[in-house]
């Protein structure tokens, strides 16, 4: 009865799973001042659009909005002079941690201050962690104000999973010393006077060089050196590419293997009691700890290491870790006819 529960508990949806060997790519557009939610949007989906266009072999599994709310004119005036200020504090405390590490305590109660405030940041802040806990690979394009919210997550966060693109920022730097673009024509560095040093000329210079799609990503110069730092953003260093891990997102194994994977985190969560798990996970494991590439940790091999287990299981026993294995194999979703 357990097999029967543990097996319909399984979810075989058919999602985005991460190319053999890296974790999954997620893309992150984070808007500025007086930006309507549909209007953030479409900013993220041209990008993403344009990414693809220009690095088909650089996957992205999933786009997100880590959207900053629309509010009155004054409300978001005052929202980013409290960014303006709390962000130097933040510079500060990120600063002095890199020679003193117990400064970090100071730099998230500054955060916390903000977060107490301001629903949006609080809400992108759980968000990446959400990514972080699933292993993803986050690279957050930040325009205007909304590098003042990035700043302040990847800063609370604290992780090198989360990286940052930095468009026409006011804030004084840069997750990780992340890049960064702002055209020497963009007012914001007039207005704010700490923000990064203007990087880049506009080839045909307006009155208000601001826009992320209008302007930005509509010169291109600009255009080529934001999509080629975002592509450079997901490229993952070979120290964490191959980290033995039975989480689905990382990669380690074949992407025969996804059901596999999902049945373990939801197996190991329980007292293995019966003979027939207690195989297909000593099977796994084996299958983990192999010098093979990711692309042999795949659902035949595995299917080979159980079925020579008949010295160490009962017939029964053997039969039924076999058949649950079966019922786990993936098959890729057929094209929609048109």
């Amino acid at each position: 009865m357990k097999l029967i529960i543990l097996l319909l508990g399984i979810s075989f949806s058919q999602i985005a799973f991460a190319t053999c060997g890296n974790p999954e790519n997620i893309l992150v557009y984070a808007n500025g001042m007086f930006n309507e939610k549909w209007e953030a949007q479409k900013n993220l989906d041209s990008f993403r659009i344009m990414h693809i266009n220009k690095y088909p072999n650089t996957p992205i599994h999933l786009s997100h909005l880590a959207y900053n709310t629309s509010e009155s004119l004054l409300v978001q005036v005052y929202e980013v002079y409290t960014q303006y200020i709390s962000s130097t504090g933040e510079a500060f405390w990120s600063n002095v941690a890199k020679v003193y590490p117990y400064a970090h305590n100071n730099l998230k109660d500054s955060i916390s201050d903000q977060t107490a405030r301001d629903a949006d940041l609080a809400e992108q802040i759980q968000t990446y962690q959400d990514f972080i806990n699933k292993r993803y690979s986050v690279v957050t394009v930040a325009h205007s104000q909304g590098n003042f919210y990035t700043l302040s997550a990847f800063n609370d966060l604290g992780t090198p999973a989360t990286k940052m693109v930095s468009v026409a920022t006011p804030a004084q730097a840069v997750y990780r010393d992340g890049p960064y673009f702002t055209f020497t024509t963009d007012p914001i560095g007039d207005l704010t006077p700490l923000a990064l040093e203007p990087n880049i000329q506009k080839a045909a210079p307006s009155a208000f060089d601001h826009g992320f799609m209008t302007h930005y990503m509509n010169d291109a110069k600009a255009r080529s050196l934001i999509l080629e730092a975002t592509n450079k953003a997901f490229s993952i260093s070979l120290d964490n590419q191959f980290v033995p891990s039975l989480d689905e997102h990382d990669g380690y194994f074949n992407s025969d293997m996804r059901n596999v994977l999902r049945w373990t985190q939801q197996s190991m969560t329980s007292e293995v009691s019966n003979e027939a798990e207690g195989l297909l996970l000593q099977s796994i494991e084996e299958l983990t700890h192999t010098n093979l590439s990711c692309e042999s940790r795949n659902y035949n091999e595995l299917t080979k290491l159980l079925s020579q287990k008949t010295n160490m299981a009962s017939t029964e026993g053997l039969a039924e870790a076999l058949a649950i294995l079966k019922s786990l194999k993936f098959s890729e979703p057929k094209p929609l006819q048109k």
